[in-house]
C-alpha cells in the first residue's frame, strides 16, 4: 500500500510538472522561410535593393527600402503567443578603432526607433544567424501583426555613412 501511494504521488507530481512546463512553453505552430535573391525559387522582397544569387543587398541608400512580410492567414489568431525571427546575413562592417561603423536594426511590425528594434551583429564575409523573439512586450506592433495575420519587418541603419549588408534568408517560427 505504501509503494502504491508513492507511485501515485510520483504520477501526480510528474503530471503537475508537465502542466506547468506546457503552460510556459509555447509550441511551434508553423515555420516559414524566405530565401532572398534572384535565383530560382528565391523570394524577391519589397523594396528596390539589389538582388543576387542567394541574397539581397540591403542598403540605407535605396529609394524604396527593404521590407518583407509573412502571411499568417492560415493560423488561428488567438493561439499566437510569440514569433521567433531568424535572420541569416553577412558583410556588416566591423568597428573602426572601437567605434561602430554600421549599426543595422531589424524592425518588426514597422517599429519606428531602435528602442523597439533588434540590433544585428557586426559580421564579415561569413554568413551568421541571429534569433530575435517578438512577443506582446513589443507593444503595439505585436498585437497589430497578430490581428492583421501578417508578420512584417524592415531594416534601418543608424550611422551617417553609406552602408549595406547581405541578407541571405529570414525564417519565422510562430508559437
Amino acid at each position: 500500500s505504501q509503494g502504491k501511494k508513492m507511485k501515485n504521488t510520483a504520477s501526480i507530481l510528474l503530471g503537475a510538472a508537465l502542466m506547468v512546463a506546457s503552460s510556459t512553453w509555447a509550441a511551434p505552430l508553423a515555420t516559414y522561410t524566405h530565401n532572398y535573391g534572384n535565383g530560382s525559387g528565391q523570394v524577391d522582397p519589397g523594396g528596390n535593393d539589389v538582388l543576387s544569387n542567394g541574397y539581397v543587398t540591403v542598403s540605407d541608400q535605396s529609394s524604396e527600402r527593404f521590407n518583407d512580410a509573412f502571411d499568417l492567414g492560415g493560423l488561428s489568431v488567438g493561439a499566437i503567443d510569440k514569433f521567433d525571427l531568424v535572420l541569416t546575413y553577412s558583410r556588416i562592417d566591423f568597428p573602426f578603432f572601437g567605434l561602430p561603423v554600421e549599426l543595422w536594426y531589424a524592425r518588426p511590425g514597422g517599429t519606428g526607433d531602435q528602442y523597439g528594434s533588434y540590433k544585428l551583429n557586426s559580421v564579415g564575409n561569413t554568413a551568421t544567424s541571429s534569433t530575435f523573439t517578438i512577443d506582446s512586450t513589443l507593444d503595439p506592433e505585436f498585437g497589430q501583426m497578430v490581428a492583421a495575420k501578417s508578420f512584417f519587418f524592415w531594416f534601418a541603419e543608424e550611422t551617417l555613412l553609406r552602408d549595406s549588408f547581405r541578407l541571405h534568408n529570414a525564417s519565422l517560427t510562430v508559437h
